[in-house]
């Protein structure tokens, strides 16, 4: 019985140990407040580099050209797209927006296959007005015939800039 108490004690000491060095290690890497506040309208989006591409042609999609932000201030905005928005956070002059589902490409009844689209966006505000990051588009295959499908997943990952054009 002594055996299990020193190694539930030990146990206990371990977690705790571990637990004050995540904390301070998050204590030294606080979220900063949001430095930037992005002007609320229709920023225009240009790709600049491609990154890297195991997708080929086929499963590239086009870039967007414009797209709208609404940014209510603190420390996220909202990039609007139809149904879906996509919130994003910022951090100092940094930005992470959440990965959405850009949509499923079902193919059956050819074949069971249905490809997934995914998207994932961060960068830098350089102002207000304007700014640049990197796009990263992930394809996945889900179904019992994906083996016959090749190159998936699949990642694109482009570099863009974009700047504001109309409020």
């Amino acid at each position: 019985m002594t055996t299990s108490l020193n190694h539930a004690l030990i146990l206990s000491l371990s977690l705790s140990t571990a637990l004050g060095v995540l904390l301070s290690v998050a204590a030294c890497n606080p979220d900063e407040p949001a430095l930037v506040s992005p002007r609320n309208g229709i920023w225009i989006y240009t790709e600049t580099n491609l990154v890297s591409n195991s997708c080929g042609e086929d499963a590239t999609l086009d870039p967007i050209a414009s797209f709208l932000i609404d940014y209510d201030g603190g420390e996220y905005f909202d990039i609007e797209r139809g149904e879906e928005d996509i919130s994003c956070e910022i951090d100092g002059y940094a930005f992470s927006c959440d990965t959405i589902s850009l949509g499923i490409v079902d193919l059956a009844p050819l074949v069971e296959v249905a490809i997934e689209f995914k998207v994932h966006y961060r960068g830098i505000f350089d102002s207000d007005s304007e700014g640049r990051g990197t796009e990263i588009v992930t394809v996945t295959c889900t179904g019992a015939d994906c083996e016959e499908t090749e190159g998936l997943p699949c990642t694109h990952v482009a570099d863009f800039e974009f700047i504001f054009a109309a409020g």
